[in-house]
């Protein structure tokens, strides 16, 4: 039944054109591999197929520790050494982080406001497309 449910897996996978073989290739069947261009996304490895899985909105991937977790904690965003910044978290639309002196802290808008990334605060709902 297993070895059926994986294939079935691959199959939808590459139908689907998800599957890069370039990714996974050497790697063993459960490597998990970050993506390299957005912080919410990673791949699962299957017979050396890239396999493209999300985290939940407003988690980033740790390669790491292999889960999904706060940004701040997952080590993909790099904050400025100097200053204070406040950067969009992909996949979400009310959370961002929040850089101060290289130091990245996890913030949530209050109701009714949502991130504006172009202006880097919250903003009014109607305000911003996300």
């Amino acid at each position: 039944m297993e070895m059926k449910f994986l294939v079935a897996f691959v199959c939808i996978a590459t139908v689907l054109g998800a599957a890069s073989s370039q990714v996974c290739s050497g790697k063993p069947d459960g490597s998990f591999i970050a993506d390299d261009k957005q912080c919410n996304s990673y791949y699962s490895c299957v017979g050396e197929m890239a396999i493209p899985l999300n985290c939940s909105p407003g988690y980033h991937y740790n390669a790491v520790r292999q889960i999904c977790e706060q940004p701040s904690q997952a080590g993909c965003i790099k904050c400025p050494s100097t200053g204070f910044r406040n950067l969009p978290v992909a996949g979400s639309c009310d959370k961002f982080v929040q850089c101060f002196k290289g130091v990245a802290s996890d913030r949530v808008c209050p109701g009714g406001l949502m991130f504006d990334a172009s202006w880097g605060q919250c903003s009014l709902e109607k305000n911003v497309k996300c």
